[in-house]
């Protein structure tokens, strides 16, 4: 994995928007912070590009037409290769009252719309370390 500008690897982020603006200027935020970053602007498309480039972290949105984020992320945890992905709740409805359905859904954080780059640079380095930390914890030790 190559190091971006500010010495963190070059981290694959996906992100899952049916708002083509969104995605991009989230994906242009992100790529300027040296993560390699694809976008998507469907549930069906994020779904298989999440299974075939297995992203380091997906951003996904919660308000989509085909299936909401909750329901996208359940999915994808059911799936072998979801489980241990790191994937952030991204959305602009005030759902702080629905902080366990985040929980129960599987993600692992969420952030509201809009964020600038250091809420998005912070959201990704910090679901990934967590990933990590907690892979690393659930090895045997000798």
């Amino acid at each position: 994995m190559a190091a971006n500008n500010i010495g963190f690897p070059a981290l694959k982020i996906l992100v899952v928007d049916d708002n083509q603006d969104a995605a991009f200027v989230n994906g242009a935020l992100l790529r300027h912070s040296g993560f390699q970053v694809q976008t998507c602007n469907s549930v069906k498309g994020g779904i298989l590009i999440a299974e075939q480039a297995k992203p380091d972290v997906i951003l996904l949105d919660i308000d989509m037409p085909e299936m909401d984020g909750f329901q996208v992320c359940r999915h994808i945890r059911d799936q072998a290769w979801g489980r241990d992905l790191a994937i952030i709740a991204f959305t602009g409805r005030d759902l702080l009252s629905e902080e366990t359905e985040f929980r129960l859904a599987g993600f692992d954080k969420h952030l509201f719309k809009p964020a600038n780059k250091e809420e998005l640079f912070d959201a990704v380095v910090s679901v990934f370390k967590d990933k990590q930390f907690r892979n690393s914890s659930d090895q045997p030790t000798r």
